[in-house]
């Protein structure tokens, strides 16, 4: 039976919102792209929340980071997510709004367990070049203060207004587009 659009468009949102809160979903985590200085920033994030009646989807990072340049710099994401068992692609654009020592950075923050919280505290920052292969947290011990991480620590909010789902089925691929406009999703299907 075929879908419809309704059907895909509800799908879409299902499988993100499915995927934030399993982790061994294919749509725990996906790629990020973001314009970098020169060049497309593109690497694989967790998503950590979808919001899908405000159109959201959230990812955390450490406020060092190349990505949180870009997203300063042009605060606008593409996200792609793949479920190679169902062969689903989703596709999402948006713009993106950072927290960073705020109320919903702070709400988030305490959803973040101890373990997973050392992993802002790198030194030096994400990206810096090392003479050898280092995470970053060998200065850190079992008494360290995780609290001290919160100060790298960011919420990225994406509010998505575009989004393209692929099937690729064996009896013929299928490809929908949705696009928010003044308010309201419109979808299309189109030739995949």
């Amino acid at each position: 039976m075929e879908d419809t659009l309704s059907e895909v468009f509800t799908q879409c949102w299902g499988k993100l919102l499915y995927g934030s809160l399993i982790n061994d979903n294919a749509f725990h985590t996906g790629v990020l792209g973001t314009q970098g200085e020169g060049s497309i920033g593109m690497r694989t994030v967790v998503l950590r929340a979808v919001k899908p009646d405000e159109k959201q989807l959230v990812f955390y990072t450490d406020k060092r980071s190349s990505k949180m340049t870009d997203l300063t710099a042009v605060p606008f994401a593409n996200w792609l997510f793949y479920d190679g068992s169902e062969r689903v692609q989703v596709k999402l654009l948006g713009n993106t709004i950072i927290h960073h020592m705020d109320e919903v950075s702070q709400s988030h923050w305490q959803k973040v367990n101890g373990d997973a919280r050392k992993l802002y505290m790198a030194v030096p920052a994400p990206s810096t070049s090392t003479d050898y292969p280092t995470d970053g947290l060998e200065h850190l011990n079992s008494g360290s203060n995780t609290e001290d991480a919160y100060l790298n620590f960011a919420v990225v909010i994406t509010t998505v207004d575009f989004i393209e789902w692929l099937s690729l089925k064996k009896d013929g691929h299928r490809r929908a587009q949705f696009k928010l406009i003044d308010g309201s999703w419109k979808g299309q299907w189109i030739i995949p």
